[in-house]
């Protein structure tokens, strides 16, 4: 309000700004509504009574009840569930250390090996090499050429005094013709590598000389050349032919100066020698043989005994040398003998003109039974040269390579004699006699499908397929399973033979588990010959592979419970009481005191459920249970007591029932489903125990019980039960060595309550956790007490004030139609904000002093009509403030009256 009127005064300095004089008075009319918030007190009841804070008043342990709000489909009202474990009572069996009752486990046995089929192979490493050796075939071993030439006879009396031409020397009979021979053969030209023209003086020389000697060519051409030749010094000259070519016709020519005054002769001879080829040409030569004596080896593993061939050859490969034109074969002729016999005409030929050997010889059907396989080649090759040309690179012969192969790749059949790796391959005897380690303590044993498991992995071709054999009494197996060959690398199967499920085995001191499997290679012979105990006879097989097999034998011996004897002690604990701490003082701790008599207030219905649960042993189902099941609260007059099950005089039949598992929505707060168990469960409304002890705030529920047991006929309880293997092994690892049956509550608490009589909710001390405030706060969040004094002359024009105020509808829900209402202000001065109005008068004046009081701290509560009410859920009271001031007539301002 101080912000509303502090407009009027703005107008006064507006008169003395504008230079006007100074009126008598001034006065200002007006009509307006003005209006202003508050703000918004917020109650929200999931806040005081949520349940978290009510499992927190009853215990925070694992053993104390949990609680949770619950919200079935299609719920409208406020309601929670408390879970509780009451009890679990104790089949004792303190005398069975189940630790040391060891049911049989067996480990499998392994097969993991390779079988290597050898390589049935050889090729160039047992290559034959002939050689042509053209230069010894010309020159012989010293390299001294055939020729037809006459000695050059030197008179010194005829020639002394002479200076002779190259002309002259045919005249002068100092030529000669070089014919160079090969004997039934002849050449058109030869390169030399190395030569020389050796010409020997033979007689003495007395003259002194000056000659010249000139080899040439039949058309002229010098070949070679020495010049300044004193035969009178030296007994012999050399003309060098390397890199020279000569032809089998050529001339040699002496001439030069001859002193006078000699009387003597002598003769001077050539001769070709040191020759070494290089090329020749136009080279014909007669009819050479080569002879091929040779023997391949194939040595397979110690293991092969013999085999029979699907595909596979044996070849002959030989070809002209590419330094070679001209070689003809005239004929060829080459056998096999020792591990293969072929004939000359046996042979698949190709063979042509640039070839010497080009034939082969198929394999397949061929057997092979010994080792190592030998091949002998024995034959011959006639060839000659015609008009040839031969380039020898350095002079050396010429190498022709005859290559003998033998290559099978693949096998229609293989024996392999595997005694060398029978232990390799052995599956050992699988045993245990475990009767005699528990018989004390277990008399039968239920199995799941059980048996023997065997993953295995055959890589050899289809067909060559693994057996295993196998018997086993104690599960009535006997049968013996193919291991099929896959033929794919990495390939893995499995097979199962199995019992059928819950078969029984009745456990003796000499029960034991035998399984003694047996493995037959592919192929083997039933009745083998002595020494052929491991043969095996593999199909479709290539040679050089190696093929993996691995066989894991696992037996499955999966028991599905057993039945265990017990001690004669039996069930113990079948009577008992147990207090829950659950109580209605206790729930609503944190509201209680916010009532102005919390003992008008008892709950409508509360739903109690009791479930008998088994703990998964089935032999207690041959057992009859029966008794009583009850809950109460109060002490020794004022205690009150609910029968679930029974009465105080009778007992009634027990049976098992397991309680659903609760679900929750993703805040994990909410229950979502209806607890479907509970139509089987045993029930009761225990709304009452809650309401008695209204009067005795101490006091709490408790559950009691009182049982029997029998066996199914009505006689004593069994001295055996069954338990699963899941409980078995849950035994083994607790210390404890106790089986247990638990009892568990469930209470369903809906918020609806039976008010006897009108009942004040006193709304601030609700905000503060039922609890007096400790500090004096003021309603409207002021930090001092406003200064009305300025305010107070306008009151006369002030003609209504109304306090609006807005609470939302789902507070709570009455069934009588009733509804509560919700006072507020300082005593005397209060205002009641009806549920079904949204305004209150209020006179100006009362507004002034409400403004002025510093702190502002209005009694503020609800009163609960007597009745029948339900707290919506999740409701959330919100009560929202304001004011609305009307104004209507004239204010004087400046002057006047």
């Amino acid at each position: 309000m101080k912000r509303k009127f502090f407009c009027l005064f703005i107008l006064i300095p507006i008169f003395f700004s504008c230079g006007m004089e100074i009126p008598e008075s001034i006065s200002i009319k007006t009509k307006a509504k003005y209006s202003f918030s508050f703000g918004e007190k917020d109650f929200d009841l999931k806040e005081y009574i949520s349940a978290e804070k009510l499992g927190s008043s009853m215990g925070s342990t694992e053993k104390d009840p949990k609680v949770y709000v619950y919200n079935p489909s299609g719920n409208t009202k406020m309601q929670y569930l408390v879970s509780y474990p009451i009890e679990a009572i104790k089949i004792n069996l303190a005398d069975k250390n189940f630790s040391e009752i060891n049911i049989p486990t067996f480990e499998g046995k392994k097969i993991d090996q390779k079988i290597e089929v050898p390589k049935l192979a050889a090729d160039s490493s047992a290559e034959t090499v002939n050689e042509i050796d053209i230069n010894e075939m010309l020159f012989g071993t010293d390299g001294e050429a055939q020729f037809n030439i006459e000695p050059v006879d030197i008179s010194e009396a005829a020639l002394g005094g002479q200076v002779l031409s190259k002309a002259d020397a045919e005249e002068k009979n100092l030529k000669r013709d070089v014919n160079v021979q090969i004997t039934d053969g002849g050449f058109s030209t030869m390169l030399l590598k190395t030569g020389t023209l050796l010409i020997e003086r033979t007689g003495t020389s007395s003259v002194p000389t000056n000659l010249t000697v000139e080899l040439c060519a039949s058309d002229g051409t010098q070949i070679a050349v020495k010049e300044n030749i004193d035969f009178s010094t030296s007994s012999s000259v050399s003309l060098e032919l390397s890199g020279k070519t000569i032809t089998p016709k050529m001339e040699l020519f002496v001439y030069g100066s001859f002193e006078s005054g000699g009387s003597s002769s002598y003769k001077i001879t050539p001769k070709l020698q040191d020759i070494c080829i290089s090329e020749v040409s136009g080279l014909t030569l007669p009819e050479k043989v080569i002879t091929i004596n040779n023997e391949i080896t194939i040595t397979p593993d110690t293991s092969f005994v013999s085999c029979e061939v699907e595909s596979g050859f044996v070849q002959l490969a030989s070809t002209v040398p590419s330094e070679v034109k001209g070689l003809k074969v005239i004929s060829r002729n080459v056998e096999l003998s020792e591990s293969l016999s072929v004939k000359e005409n046996d042979w698949n030929k190709t063979e042509s003109e640039q070839t010497i050997f080009d034939r082969s010889y198929d394999l397949k059907g061929k057997n092979f039974s010994e080792s190592p396989i030998k091949i002998k080649f024995e034959g011959s090759v006639n060839y000659k040269l015609e008009n040839a040309s031969v380039v020898l690179k350095n002079g050396e012969p010429i190498k022709i390579e005859i290559l003998p192969e033998c290559n099978i790749s693949k096998l229609k059949s293989v024996v392999l004699d595997l005694k060398n790796h029978k232990d390799e391959f052995a599956i050992e005897k699988i045993e245990n006699n475990f009767g005699a380690q528990i018989a004390n303590d277990v008399s039968k044993i239920v199995l799941n499908p059980s048996g023997l498991k065997i993953t295995y992995k055959n890589e050899l071709p289809s067909g060559n397929d693994f057996k295993v054999s196998y018997k086993c009494e104690l599960l009535g197996l006997d049968k013996e399973l193919a291991l099929k060959a896959s033929g794919v690398l990495g390939s893995q199967t499995e097979e199962k033979d199995f019992c059928k499920q819950d078969k029984e085995i009745a456990v003796t001191d000499s029960t034991s588990f035998v399984l003694e499997p047996k493995l037959s290679f592919p192929g083997a012979a039933q009745n083998p010959e002595a020494g052929k105990e491991y043969y095996t006879t593999l199909t479709g097989i290539e040679p050089g592979n190696t093929y993996s097999i691995l066989i894991n034998v696992e037996p499955i011996f999966d028991w599905k419970s057993i039945t265990v004897k017990m001690s004669e002690s039996g069930l113990s604990g079948l009577k008992g009481e147990q207090d829950s701490k659950i109580s209605l003082d206790s729930m609503f701790d944190s509201i209680k005191e916010s009532f102005s008599d919390f003992g008008n207030i008892s709950f409508k219905q509360i739903e109690l459920y009791l479930y008998f649960i088994n703990p998964g042993v089935s032999g207690l189902d041959t057992n009859s249970f029966s008794g009583k099941l009850y809950a109460k609260s109060g002490e020794n007059t004022d205690e009150k007591i609910v029968y679930i099950l029974g009465s105080e005089t009778e007992s009634k039949p027990l049976d098992f029932v397991k309680e659903q598992e609760l679900k929750f929505n993703d805040s994990k707060e909410v229950i979502l489903t209806q607890d479907k168990s509970k139509a089987s469960a045993y029930s009761s409304d225990i709304a009452k125990l809650f309401n008695s002890e209204n009067k005795s705030t101490s006091s709490t529920i408790k559950f009691g019980y009182d049982m029997t047991v029998s066996d199914s006929s009505g006689g004593a309880s069994s001295s055996e039960i069954e338990i699963s293997k899941e409980f078995y092994e849950k035994l083994k690892k607790e210390t404890a060595q106790d089986i247990c049956i638990p009892i568990e509550a469930r209470i369903i608490v809906p918020l609806i309550f039976d008010i006897a009589d009108n009942t004040k909710l006193d709304l601030k001390k609700l905000k503060n956790n039922g609890k007096e405030s400790s500090e004096e706060t003021d309603f409207f969040n002021r930090s001092e007490a406003t200064d009305m004094s300025s305010y107070e002359k306008f009151l006369e024009v002030i003609d209504s004030v109304n306090l609006k105020y807005k609470v939302s509808e789902d507070f709570l829900d009455y069934s009588n139609n009733a509804s509560a209402k919700i006072y507020f202000g300082l005593p005397g001065k209060q205002f009641n904000l009806d549920l079904g109005k949204d305004t209150i008068a209020i006179k100006g004046s009362d507004v002034i002093e409400m403004l002025k009081t510093y702190p502002y701290n209005p009694e503020f509560y609800a009163e609960l009509p007597k009745g029948t009410v339900t707290v919506p859920y999740f409701t959330d009271a919100k009560i929202a403030f304001s004011m609305e001031v009307i104004t209507d007539g004239e204010v004087s301002i400046w002057g006047g009256k």
